[in-house]
């Protein structure tokens, strides 16, 4: 067996986790992190990278999404463990779970945070506030950051 059927197997058995616990929480990895938000490129965006312990800061989401920002949630946990908090964000488009679990692989934010090079001393939850343009306003780190986004986006 090669990288690529382990990888393609490693998804499928991911995906059939989630499913059992009810969750539809599509699957995403870096490359398809950055095409989502290519997609909304020219709207204000704010990124957050969470776990379940930080699951309580997701609730100022919905503030930001009724201010017209588009929010992109990435939650770096095991799908069981974050199956709660998902079932409460519901099947909001731009929610997702990191396809590799609880490996938060420097990918992720690397086009965010170039100068980043990898996650040794870098802290979830990270919250990115990102322009219409696409250039990185604000990278907020640790609790209180979706929170501390909305006074940030005008």
């Amino acid at each position: 067996m090669n990288a690529k059927t382990l990888s393609l197997g490693a998804a499928l058995l991911a995906a059939g986790a989630a499913l059992a616990h009810g969750l539809t929480t599509p699957l995403i990895d870096p490359a398809g992190l950055k095409q989502e938000l290519l997609k909304r490129r020219g709207k204000p965006i704010v990124v957050v990278f969470w776990n379940v312990a930080s699951a309580s800061d997701l609730a100022a989401l919905a503030k930001l999404k009724a201010k017209g920002v588009e929010v992109v949630t990435v939650a770096v946990e095991d799908k069981n463990r974050a199956a709660g908090a998902l079932t409460r964000l519901g099947d909001a488009p731009g929610t997702f779970l990191n396809k590799s679990g609880e490996d938060f692989h420097p990918d992720y934010v690397r086009f965010l945070e170039p100068k980043l090079s990898d996650m040794d001393g870098a802290f979830l939850p990270r919250t990115y506030v990102v322009g219409r343009d696409g250039k990185v306003l604000r990278t907020l780190e640790g609790k209180g950051g979706p929170a501390r986004a909305l006074t940030l986006i005008k």
